[in-house]
């Protein structure tokens, strides 16, 4: 059942998950594990967490938007475009 919800996610939003995945990862390190340890601030992991998880979030997005426009290309193609307005409107 994940694997074919996982697959029916768009490529590019699965790669913001996995982005993002990540950078949840990183943060939770860097909250929980380097508070007293000065390998925290060297390597700057927050930082890098933070990074990962807001360009992971927009990747999502970007890709949940993309298959919206690629839905509604197709949509107009097989002449679908507003028919579900035109029956709503038709019957008031």
């Amino acid at each position: 059942m994940l694997r074919s919800l996982w697959r029916s996610i768009p490529p590019l939003s699965r790669l913001g998950l996995s982005l993002t995945g990540y950078g949840v990862l990183a943060d939770f390190i860097h909250h929980v594990f380097t508070p007293n340890l000065h390998a925290g601030k060297v390597l700057h992991i927050g930082f890098i967490g933070h990074a990962l998880t807001l360009a992971g979030m927009v990747l999502a997005l970007l890709g949940v938007i993309s298959a919206l426009v690629e839905s509604r290309r197709r949509a107009k193609q097989k002449g679908e475009g507003n028919a579900a307005r035109s029956s709503t409107a038709a019957s008031r």
